[in-house]
């Protein structure tokens, strides 16, 4: 019973071997094709045809033209077919290399099954007429909570920044060249932009394509008991609301956990998605903590009160992070040099950071070099009760005849009556 047992365990590791290798090497594939598109070379945009039919007939606003069906299921589907099976099949030689000679035979039997499972899923797409799981007309793409496969919310985001969430079944191939996420015309408004952090962090945002990013100013936009209304209207008309503000010493209970939390309840009061026929994406908000959530005060007042303001957000914050309406991004910084004080590293290589994990689907950011705030995520995870709260986004919208027309007129196109 027991080596039946292993037997079996050990086809479903082989199995699961072959697929992943098979879809990896779709991918490469998948993102050289999509870089073709681009080329200056006709002759290599030619070639990227037989991948585009499949955005043709699955558009940028997630719906399905059937015009294009039966080029998606004589080109594409194909086309990721042999990729598949061209990739589990040269991975038999990287398993053979570390299996007992005695195993080999057992490992090719298993890629053979291996290689049917995917004839035959291809087989079921091409008979649902490309109409699976992963292609789904969305009129707002839910809130994607896995971090390994991809999944329908996943690959709608692909569908609608052809350049980004490359990886068809498992994430890795994103993870590694940074695809996972993008903020391509995405709106943004901003608190803390004139720290040392926040400036960093507003020039490395910037370079990411952002449609526009809108500083909440201190004292302008908002104070300690209230959000004036220059500053409502700035997050009525935004996607991202990110809290980079804090103070280390004086009032710090109210700058760095009252004003935020007040800022983000207004954002979701008064947010409005947007109208028109591409599908709605949700809210982000991104609020910037600190090692000092976790780690102890060592006897010193003033680090003791700042510790306790971050941590007093921490319940609202994991609530926004289980909320289906909103996606939280909870950045947790090690000490850096600001006017605050020095440090090892520089504000600017914390920003860096925090942006090398957002590309890469990050919700908890670890910016650090201290290992901390690894452990912290544990603790942010499982040990943070999320507090209940009334809090929610509202992120659904009929598209509306005269949204439609106005997205045809903006794109170049004819509305049609």
């Amino acid at each position: 019973m027991l080596q039946q047992a292993v037997h079996c365990s050990t086809a479903v590791v082989y199995s699961a071997f072959y697929y992943f290798s098979g879809t990896f090497f779709f991918d490469i594939v998948h993102f050289l094709l999509h870089r073709c598109a681009r080329s200056r070379l006709r002759p290599l945009r030619q070639l990227s045809k037989v991948h585009s039919v499949h955005h043709w007939y699955f558009d940028r606003h997630l719906k399905h033209n059937d015009r294009y069906q039966l080029a998606n299921a004589l080109t594409n589907l194909p086309l990721e077919l042999l990729c598949q099976l061209i990739g589990s099949s040269l991975s038999r030689g990287v398993l053979c290399l570390i299996v007992a000679e005695d195993d080999r035979e057992f490992a090719t039997s298993i890629l053979h099954i291996t290689l049917a499972l995917e004839v035959i899923r291809v087989a079921v797409v091409i008979v649902l007429e490309g109409r699976d799981s992963n292609h789904i007309p969305f009129s707002t793409v839910p809130k994607d909570n896995d971090w390994l496969l991809v999944g329908p919310a996943y690959h709608s985001l692909h569908h609608m920044y052809p350049d980004q969430h490359m990886s068809s079944f498992f994430r890795l191939f994103d993870w590694i060249i940074g695809t996972a996420w993008t903020l391509r015309k995405k709106r943004i408004a901003m608190t803390g932009t004139g720290g040392a952090y926040g400036a960093a962090l507003k020039k490395q945002l910037e370079s990411d394509g952002v449609s526009e990013i809108t500083a909440l100013r201190y004292g302008v936009d908002f104070d300690d008991v209230a959000v004036a209304a220059n500053g409502v209207q700035t997050l009525a008309g935004v996607d991202i609301l990110i809290l980079a503000h804090g103070l280390r010493h004086g009032d710090v209970m109210r700058a760095n956990y009252e004003t935020s939390r007040r800022l983000v309840e207004v954002f979701a009061q008064t947010r409005k998605p947007r109208t028109g026929r591409r599908p709605a994406e949700l809210p982000e908000v991104w609020y910037t903590g600190s090692e000092a959530e976790m780690h102890p005060s060592w006897g010193n007042d003033s680090l003791a009160a700042y510790s306790a303001s971050k941590r007093r957000f921490l319940p609202f914050a994991k609530s926004l992070y289980e909320k289906d309406t909103v996606v939280y991004r909870h950045i947790v910084l090690s000490a850096f040099s600001s006017k605050m004080g020095p440090a090892i590293v520089s504000a600017d290589w914390a920003a860096k950071w925090t942006m090398w994990w957002i590309r890469r689907g990050g919700k908890y950011i670890p910016v650090t070099y201290t290992g901390i705030a690894y452990l912290h995520f544990f603790k942010f995870l499982f040990g943070i009760k999320a507090e209940a709260n009334d809090v929610q986004f509202e992120v659904w919208r009929e598209v509306r005849v005269e949204d439609w027309r106005s997205d045809q007129t903006a794109e170049g196109g004819t509305a049609v009556s």
